[in-house]
């Protein structure tokens, strides 16, 4: 059974590189049971930001921990003044749903190159392959 002492080692491990969670986590204030929704358990929320969200998890305290993720943009879209925000992965504190939440905030984060710049004639994948040996292209 994992403990937040194993999401921070799996968090420094895999973003290490660039974060750490002393310096790119903040531990909110724990929500004691019933506070919020239905929960029976006391929740640790722990939060951590990129330049458009905030990415929060919430460690819940049950007899298996649970980990359940969501992420709300850092600012409104114009003509609005709330934030959009969205539930992510939710399920068992284990390296698994870590690594998922990490796919999550990757395939969120990440964007699309502009048809101009990926290939001058008109072909998408050109510039994949180009220069790379048949068997690494066939592969």
């Amino acid at each position: 059974m994992a403990s937040i002492e194993d999401l921070k080692t799996w968090f420094d491990r895999d973003l290490g590189r660039f974060a750490k969670w002393d310096t790119h986590i903040l531990a909110e204030k724990p929500y004691a049971a019933g506070e919020i929704g239905k929960s029976e358990h006391v929740c640790y929320p722990f939060s951590f930001f990129t330049h458009t969200h905030k990415w929060r998890m919430v460690l819940i305290n049950r007899a298996e921990p649970s980990l359940m993720c969501n992420s709300d943009t850092r600012k409104p879209r114009a003509g609005e003044d709330w934030t959009r925000g969205r539930d992510m992965t939710e399920g068992p504190l284990n390296e698994e749903t870590w690594r998922a939440f990490l796919a999550e905030i990757v395939s969120y984060e990440i964007i699309e190159i502009s048809g101009f710049a990926r290939s001058n004639d008109d072909k998408p994948d050109q510039g994949l392959s180009s220069g790379l040996p048949a068997a690494a292209v066939a592969a």
